[in-house]
């Protein structure tokens, strides 16, 4: 799973990695920053999470930062700089532990950057930079080391999808204007994200081989973006509905671009989703009150809608991610701030503040995956120096069940898939195996 760019956010000093005990059922791992000082600025922050809990990102090494993957522990291995100005970023893991990202090539400018493929062990591979214009950064990752992001041209951005290798395909320019940008990328080579028209904006999902497909404009004003999809192919985003881009329907594409309009759970005809699983059930948020507050939705691959509990009591909750066993995370605001929140598929909350304890504040949650980890952010005022931004990860610890528990066949029995969809699900469930096996191989490549 994929996360959107997080802004940077500065603050001081943080604990070494360790893991705390939480409430019962949790354990909390600060993740290592090895680059810290004391006296030194802090962030340590996290871009995704794999299968296997190992999650890739960044910290602070001032003057600048270097590009980390962590194991479920939380001890840190930083990742090779290859652009060599000790400013480097991983925007994302998979589940063979591979990760991608980029890396400056000169000094504070992020006008010159390399996209960058890390095996597990750190070993950096500059990806071609189909541009030629010196800008490159891959933002996804499929388990097979596939990489997607963009290339700067003279004229705008062309689309790229990566191997393994770090040789480029350039993705087909839909729109026509010269400017493409794909989000996301699944286990076969499909990734999503959008193409500039006259006009704005079509949602777009790109083949292998790079060829595009407009997927289905549902909002009916020429702006659309698809941010997540899953093996089936499906994927999820928004198309805006009225001219001056304010209102927008949360959308569900199938793998043939035919757009399904997901239920408006706040009834004010703005929302969006962001994450989808692999049975098309996703997570985002819809618009309630006066368009500044939104509620955290749940949409099942029929489009209905659950509204999930507002843990924070303020009416303001966002989910970001979904794991293949219904469960979300996000987070909701508070009287003095924010909490992380994890949601059950039936929509009830845990706030995880609870779990956290009273060192952290300004918390959120934007990954779990389906061994129940969860990742999130926060400010940690336990640490040396008064703590600093830190992620965190939370590991069941034993007494939480409820992964097997939420077993349920629910998630195939709403909708019936289109044909495409059954074909691609065989296909996906027949590889689940070879698949284990691909990591275990991966994890001895460097």
């Amino acid at each position: 799973m994929r996360i959107r760019p997080i802004a940077f956010c500065l603050g001081v000093a943080v604990t070494p990695c360790f893991a705390l005990a939480g409430q019962p059922g949790y354990d909390v791992t600060i993740l290592q920053n090895i680059g810290w000082a004391p006296g030194a600025i802090n962030l340590n922050l996290a871009s995704g999470i794999n299968a296997f809990g190992q999650t890739a990102g960044y910290s602070s090494t001032p003057p600048g930062y270097d590009a980390v993957t962590w194991a479920r522990s939380g001890k840190a291995t930083v990742l090779q700089d290859a652009g060599g100005q000790g400013w480097s970023l991983a925007n994302a893991i998979n589940d063979a532990g591979w990760s991608a990202g980029f890396s400056l090539t000169v000094d504070h400018s992020y006008s010159h950057i390399d996209a960058v493929l890390w095996s597990p062990s750190g070993r950096a591979t500059v990806l071609q930079d189909a541009g030629g214009q010196g800008r490159s950064d891959a933002v996804a990752i499929n388990v097979f080391g596939q990489s997607v992001g963009y290339s700067t041209t003279a004229a705008g951005l062309e689309g790229v999808l990566w191997s393994r290798s770090g040789k480029a395909t350039v993705l087909q320019d839909a729109g026509g204007q010269g400017f493409s940008q794909p989000y996301a990328i699944n286990a076969f080579g499909q990734s999503v994200g959008y193409s500039s028209t006259p006009s704005g904006s079509d949602a777009v999902r790109w083949s292998p081989s790079g060829k595009a497909t407009m997927l289905q404009d549902a909002g009916g004003q020429g702006a659309s973006y698809a941010y997540a999809i899953n093996t089936l192919g499906q994927s999820v985003g928004q198309s805006y509905t009225d001219a001056s881009f304010t209102l927008s329907h949360a959308v569900l594409w199938s793998p043939s671009g035919k757009a399904t309009v997901l239920q408006d759970a706040g009834g004010l005809g703005f929302s969006s989703a962001g994450a989808i699983n692999a049975f098309g059930w996703s997570v985002g948020f819809s618009a309630n009150a006066d368009f500044t507050l939104s509620d955290a939705v749940l949409w099942s691959p029929s489009g209905k809608a659950t509204v999930l509990q507002d843990a924070g009591g303020q009416g303001f909750s966002q989910a970001l991610a979904i794991n293949d066993f219904g469960w979300s995370v996000g987070s909701s605001s508070t009287a003095s701030g924010s909490d992380a929140v994890l949601w059950s598929p039936s929509g009830k909350a845990t706030d995880l503040a609870a779990v956290l304890g009273p060192a952290w504040s300004e918390t959120g949650a934007y990954g779990i995956n389906d061994s129940g980890d969860i990742l999130g952010y926060g400010f940690n005022s336990g640490g040396l120096g008064g703590g600093g931004f830190n992620s965190f990860v939370l590991t069941p610890n034993g007494l939480n069940s409820w992964a097997l528990a939420s077993i349920s066949a629910a998630p195939l029995a709403d909708p019936v898939p289109e044909p495409s969809t059954w074909t691609m699900m065989a296909v996906g469930f027949a590889g689940l195996g070879w698949l284990a096996r691909l990591r275990r191989r991966n994890l001895t490549a460097v």
